[in-house]
């Protein structure tokens, strides 16, 4: 019996442009030095951010574990005349892992919902033009007594720009590494506009492109 060629050809071809195609969207190829460098940096990044300072929060290691967070930390940042403190929550790894499970799905996990749904927004972050893009949302706990939600806003970046995606999985395919950034804070459920979050992210992200992307070596 004879098996016509050209099937096989054609099989051969659809099986070896899906491979490809999977390790693009998993960074299988992709340089795990450029990953190991952006891991390292995430512990580099300064306590104090500006005129806001930080203490470390115990974390859930399976929790980061089961996220495939290479590197990470979660921080409580206060200032004097501030209402409360600022939550961060900054993770490294692969884009494939760090795009996926975001606030709007993890929180309901735990028993958050959704006040509306998340919102893109820009934060200016000078008088030349520059701006960070975040999603946006406020969560509250149905049982919970007090009237306080909790208001988040999460990004990412894998060259110094801060960008908040459609499809974060879709957007930073191909690149070697990505940082995840959460930003929480508790507020009363009447508390309308935000003006805090903005001002302290004016002075965060500085402070975190300049150990997380310290010059044009960093290629991701």
């Amino acid at each position: 019996m004879v098996i016509p060629r050209l099937p096989l050809i054609v099989a051969f071809g659809v099986l070896l442009v899906g491979g490809l195609a999977y390790g693009v969207l998993t960074q299988r190829w992709q340089s795990s030095e450029a990953l190991e460098d952006a891991v390292r940096r995430v512990h580099t990044v300064p306590v104090s951010a500006g005129t806001w300072r930080s203490a470390p929060l115990e974390v859930d290691v399976e929790a980061f574990e089961q996220a495939r967070a290479r590197g990470y930390w979660m921080r409580s940042y206060t200032k004097d005349d501030a209402p409360g403190p600022i939550t961060v929550i900054l993770m490294c790894g692969r884009p494939g892992h760090m795009s996926v499970h975001t606030p709007d799905i993890c929180y309901r996990g735990a028993g958050y919902e959704t006040v509306g749904e998340p919102a893109q927004t820009n934060i200016a972050l000078g008088n030349d033009g520059a701006s960070a893009a975040f999603w946006t949302a406020r969560f509250r706990q149905p049982t919970r007594a007090g009237g306080t939600e909790l208001r988040i806003y999460w990004t990412w970046s894998c060259d110094g720009s801060w960008q908040a995606p459609a499809s974060p999985r879709f957007a930073f395919r191909g690149a070697s590494y990505l940082y995840k950034l959460y930003i929480v804070r508790e507020t009363p459920a009447d508390e309308g506009r935000d003006d805090l979050t903005p001002g302290f992210v004016r002075q965060l992200l500085p402070t975190l492109d300049r150990a997380l992307f310290p010059g044009d070596a960093i290629v991701p």
